[in-house]
């Protein structure tokens, strides 16, 4: 059983708008990604056969929420195997209330189990209107002209699928409309906006304006040289706390330490924010130049780890934060101990990097990179 498809590849160029993580490290011949391949194979192999089929149908997913969380499993997986741990897949709960993701033991450690989450700071309502504009964009750029890109700006659409053939359409029409040599007067003159266009289509409104498509200028043939990405609303805090307040409760008392890896996805999340989630939002915000975070006692009352300034899922021995973990990309981490645990750790995490509680302050403990830790060349995936 193999991660990937067995065939020859040649296609060089970026991924869709709207492709998925799997479908395009599946087809994509640059050699970057066969080595992204080929280490995640590596790793697949080592994982218990008997949970590799469902593993792997995650991964080949075409929801990245799918892809992310079976990725994220075997990336921890494999972590802590090279840590030196012994890990048992999905084990029965004590408690018969469901099967953590993993039971780890080694012998400088007590067991603990350890449960894994994916958060993204977006909602699913953003999530949908995001991928909604990415299809559109992808159905605009199948639209081949030698002499313009479009800039693009989605500025609201509806809840229900866009109809892409019919804005492609509209797009297509603008442009067979336009006269090249306009278009470059009005750049040259500064008054490009006179070629603005807003259009509705079934109720999705969107801007368009042309820009003079050069020899040079190839893009791999996409139409669309300037898109609007949009600003969702992040929540990476809430996101963070929902994730180990749910959690926490999830399996009941297991009698033995139990940890949260936090795979944070958003590309404005910080270990700030992680810290914030877990204890409260620092107050001040004054910047601190000796490299700690600010402590307890700074902070606001509500959080995942105390509520109103009293302890809160206690369940939960320790968090570990991960920023970015992607076939592609191998993060930083923190583990954050829980103060007020009612089954702590008994020892940090070996190599791992990690805050410490000192003086009602965060201070952080440096490990070893987890690219050294893997194996992996330091500017992973280039050789």
């Amino acid at each position: 059983m193999q991660v990937f498809d067995d065939f020859e590849r040649t296609y060089l160029g970026p991924a869709e708008n709207a492709e998925g993580q799997f479908e395009y490290l599946n087809r994509s011949a640059r050699p970057e990604w066969a080595r992204v391949r080929a280490v995640m194979e590596t790793w697949f192999a080592d994982y218990p056969f008997e949970h590799r089929n469902d593993l792997v149908g995650r991964i080949r997913d075409d929801s990245d929420a799918q892809h992310n969380s079976a990725y994220f499993e075997l990336f921890l997986y494999t972590v802590f195997s090279r840590l030196g741990f012994a890990i048992t897949v999905h084990p029965d709960s004590p408690t018969g209330k469901g099967n953590p993701d993993f039971l780890m033991k080694s012998e400088d450690t007590l067991p603990f189990h350890l449960e894994a989450k994916v958060v993204t700071g977006e909602s699913e309502r953003d999530m949908k209107d995001r991928k909604f504009r990415e299809e559109i964009e992808d159905s605009i750029n199948q639209i081949k002209t030698q002499d313009f890109f479009v800039s693009f700006r989605l500025v609201n659409g509806l809840t229900t699928q866009p109809p892409l053939e019919k804005i492609r359409s509209v797009v297509l029409n603008y442009i067979n409309s336009l006269d090249r040599s306009e278009v470059e007067s009005s750049v040259n003159s500064g008054n490009l906006r006179q070629f603005e266009k807003k259009c509705t289509v079934q109720g999705w409104d969107f801007i368009i304006s042309p820009l003079p498509r050069h020899d040079n200028d190839t893009l791999y043939q996409r139409i669309i040289g300037v898109s609007s990405r949009g600003f969702f609303p992040v929540t990476d805090i809430q996101d963070i706390q929902s994730a180990v307040k749910n959690k926490a409760k999830r399996y009941g008392d297991l009698s033995t330490p139990y940890l949260i890896a936090i795979n944070m996805m958003s590309y404005g999340a910080g270990f700030s924010d992680f810290i914030s989630a877990l204890f409260g939002e620092y107050e001040d915000h004054p910047s601190r130049g000796d490299g700690t975070l600010p402590g307890l006692t700074t902070r606001s009352p509500n959080a995942a780890l105390r509520w109103r300034g009293k302890p809160r899922n206690t369940r939960v021995s320790a968090v570990i934060g991960f920023h970015h973990a992607l076939p592609w990309h191998i993060p930083d981490l923190y583990v954050c101990p829980n103060p007020w645990a009612k089954y702590p750790l008994a020892q940090p995490l070996p190599r791992l990097s990690r805050f410490d509680l000192m003086d009602d302050r965060f201070v952080p403990v440096a490990g070893d990179p987890l690219k050294e830790i893997l194996g992996l060349p330091p500017n992973w995936p280039d050789e």
